[in-house]
């Protein structure tokens, strides 16, 4: 039980110190990209619509001129129109990026570092707890060597010496006190011979 507790702790540690790195790596990797990339994107919008306006006004000199049809001025006109909105869907992906989406990805993984410290701390206290009970129990251990007073023989005591007693035998229970076995005092042991 106190190793897996010791497992468990020293995941949950390791949990903690990556959800860390994974803010830092959002703020200063994963949202600087998107934030580059989406900075670029308006760039790019802004140069088409001024593409798209410079094109629109030659056509439109060109018609005076006769040298291009409606069709054709009404064409720019479109693109134009269409790069318009493409520079405010680009402004506004940046904007829902800056106002939004990073304040949305730092809280939960902020949540998620706190969740993960936690755990880690019930992690902990369960391996203090699972500690203290492992050294309970080596002590309860190193308690359970018997040494005789005197070396000798030993003998279980018999049930019909002591009705009260239980047999010693493997897996029981013993009390306080209780008689387990006996050394036998050689001197004053008889031997009848038959």
């Amino acid at each position: 039980s106190y190793q897996t507790a010791l497992a468990t702790f020293a995941q949950s540690d390791t949990d903690v110190a990556v959800a860390k790195i994974d803010i830092d790596e959002y703020l200063e990797g994963t949202y600087k990209a998107d934030l580059k990339t989406k900075q670029k994107d308006v760039a790019i919008a802004k140069s088409n619509l001024r593409s798209s306006q410079s094109i629109l006004d030659h056509s439109k000199d060109m018609f005076r001129k006769g040298y291009v049809s409606t069709l054709e001025v009404e064409g720019n006109t479109f693109s134009l129109e269409q790069a318009g909105l493409e520079l405010e869907v680009a402004n506004t992906n940046l904007e829902v990026l800056n106002r939004f989406t990073k304040a949305k990805t730092l809280t939960d993984l902020r949540g998620k570092l706190k969740a993960k410290q936690a755990k880690m701390e019930s992690d902990k206290a369960n391996l203090d707890l699972e500690k203290s009970k492992l050294d309970r129990e080596e002590k309860q251990l190193e308690n359970c060597v018997i040494l005789a007073d005197s070396a000798g023989m030993v003998i279980f005591p018999s049930m019909a010496d002591w009705k009260s007693t239980p047999d010693v035998e493997e897996g029981a229970t013993v009390r306080e006190d209780q008689v387990l076995l006996m050394i036998p005092d050689l001197r004053k042991m008889q031997v009848k011979v038959g």
